[in-house]
């Protein structure tokens, strides 16, 4: 026999001794088994800016140090301590399977004493306020505001959520404060306050997606709540951290109980693939690479597309918008950069530490990158142009990791400047090409271009490949995709390389619509399963005019979407683009 505490040291250390004074004798049988998951140190009070990579290498954690203590003692009691801000005490609370019986500890505020209860009990009485009574067949989200040491703002919290937010749920004490919830029994009338609130809500609202979590609750009853989450059963849980000297004071952290969290198994094969990508990107980036811009920092040009391309080809480049970008000869990063060889999951595919110059790239993007490209040469030639591509980001655009954080909130800024990236990227490889690749024939420059256009649009679908169908896409990501397949389709009918440099140099103004719109945390999606039309449109601004029309095969469109398949999605902007040339 044996007992399990699992400590979770987020705020300041815990210590065996503590822990073990804490327990009830009754609860002593056989020998403590010490766990811990430590994602990170962050002081009390203080947030994060990379909630998302903290939950990551938390499941890490926990599933490589905890989980298989779990499942060796399954009969063992658990006992949690936790100082840690709540979005990751939730978050941790749902790894843990919910028919184990976890004792959650309390932390006094004033004395900071580990208790299994705490003194002077007194009745709690919550107050729910804005359950559903009626049926809505709606996708908007919901806020559950809970409010147990403080009372929670439901004006604030709607402010936050935005115009998506179709209903406010509040759950309050009588008399909102410190240790409001007093022993084990208190905390299990908690999660049966929290199961009533989910059955309802699920009854009610069938096709809920997102219950947006803004809490004032002591750390024990963060567990409960994340302990109750039913995977596949519960909607998306966004949780949200609080700091009172922010001027948002609720800043979106961890997204619990998404369908493509589920816990990803690599292969020893997919491991050992990512491995010798990892080594591969990393000699061709401090080798190659560093090569091709020594010969460029040769040349003697004004501007960075002077040294790509001679002659007149390149005239269309010849103004602000474009001539502002920085020459990659005067890059200060990438000469430096090099590409961590560690296996750690990575949130959004990938990281860039500017301090030590290095990137860390998630295995799953490999493995997705792997499977859609095939050949060595192409996966080489796709980490080249997604190099080309960020470091303009970083080195000139100005988008670090501070600007990055919720930029996703300026879907027309974002949208210009991956534009230019994706082009100063793809210009690059073209001169990269014409240098050091022995297969490289000028005279089939639209071969070339058309392939290599193939490549970075296969790279993006490697950041949104999980597996599975894409049930909803933000919007500014579906215009990226159909602005490069559209650019494919008029490089395909191009008959010169200037044509092809004027096609390039001009963002296309192009847009799809009709399909539901889905507002989330700032950002704006289509549900690619409803349309909010009988049909829906193409729209594009070109040569001075406004077209807009139903393509016959807009559905393909909508199932390569979905699918992943960017041929569909091409097929039909070929289609579109006979229809206006005509």
């Amino acid at each position: 026999m044996a007992y399990i505490i699992i400590k979770h040291p987020i705020h300041s250390s815990i210590t065996d001794q503590e822990c073990l004074l804490a327990i009830p004798d009754q609860y002593k049988i056989g020998d403590p088994i010490f766990t811990e998951v430590k994602p990170a140190e962050i002081d009390l009070g203080d947030g994060s800016d990379e909630w998302e990579q903290l939950a990551l290498v938390q499941k890490k954690h926990f599933f490589e140090t905890v989980k298989p203590v779990l499942e060796k003692y399954s009969d063992s009691p658990i006992f949690y301590f936790g100082f840690a801000p709540i979005p990751l005490i939730v978050h941790l609370a749902s790894l843990i399977d919910n028919w184990r019986k976890v004792f959650p500890m309390f932390r006094t505020h004033n004395t900071h004493e580990w208790k299994f209860s705490l003194d002077n009990k007194k009745p709690v009485n919550y107050t729910i306020t804005g359950l559903p009574q009626d049926e809505n067949l709606s996708s908007n989200d919901i806020s559950l505001n809970v409010g147990i040491s403080f009372s929670v703002n439901p004006t604030q919290t709607q402010a936050v959520v935005g115009n998506s937010l179709m209903k406010s749920i509040l759950v309050e004490t009588d008399e909102p404060g410190y240790d409001q919830i007093y022993d084990q029994e208190d905390l299990i009338e908690f999660g049966n306050q929290v199961e009533h609130i989910f059955r309802t809500v699920l009854e009610k609202f069938p096709n809920l997606d997102v219950v947006h979590f803004f809490a004032s609750i002591p750390i024990p009853a963060a567990f409960v709540f994340g302990h109750k989450i039913q995977p596949n059963i519960y909607p998306v849980i966004q949780t949200y951290q609080y700091k009172a000297t922010d001027e948002k004071r609720y800043t979106p952290a961890i997204k619990i109980n998404q369908r493509q969290e589920e816990k990803v198994e690599f292969s020893p094969a997919q491991i050992t693939l990512a491995k010798k990508y990892r080594k591969s990107w990393n000699t061709m980036l401090t080798g190659e690479v560093q090569r091709f811009i020594d010969n460029l920092k040769k040349t003697n040009h004004k501007n960075w597309h002077d040294y790509l391309e001679s002659g007149n080809a390149m005239a269309s480049f010849k103004v602000p918008y474009w001539g502002y970008l920085e020459p990659l000869a005067a890059n200060q990063l990438l000469y430096q950069d090099k590409i961590s060889q560690k296996t750690d999951p990575i949130a959004d595919g990938f990281s860039y530490d500017q301090a030590v110059y290095e990137w860390s790239i998630d295995t799953s993007f490999f493995i997705a990158l792997s499977k859609r490209l095939k050949e060595d040469p192409l996966i080489h030639k796709a980490g080249r142009l997604f190099l080309f591509h960020e470091t303009l980001h970083y080195s000139f655009h100005g988008i670090n990791s501070q600007v990055a954080a919720g930029i996703g909130s300026f879907p027309k800024v974002i949208e210009e400047s991956d534009y230019q990236a994706d082009v100063y990227a793809l210009l690059h490889e073209y001169a990269y090409a014409k240098l050091y690749d022995n297969s490289f024939n000028k005279g089939n420059f639209k071969e070339w271009f058309l392939q290599t256009i193939h490549i970075m649009t296969e790279t993006m679908w490697s950041f949104d490949d999980q597996g599975v169908a894409i049930k909803e896409i933000q919007i500014r990501r579906m215009n990226r995709y159909i602005m490069w397949y559209w650019q494919a389709v008029k490089i395909k009918y191009a008959n010169t390389l200037k044509d092809v440099m004027d096609i390039l140099s001009e963002k296309p103004v192009i847009e799809f619509s009709g399909l539901n719109i889905k507002a989330s945390n700032q950002r704006v999606f289509y549900n690619l399963d409803r349309m909010a039309e009988n049909h829906c449109e193409m729209a594009i601004y070109a040569n001075g005019k406004v077209t807009r029309t139903t393509p016959p095969n807009y559905l393909q469109l909508i199932e390569g979407f979905k699918e992943r398949n960017g041929e569909k999605v091409k097929n039909v902007l070929e289609m579109f683009y006979k229809t206006i040339s005509r």
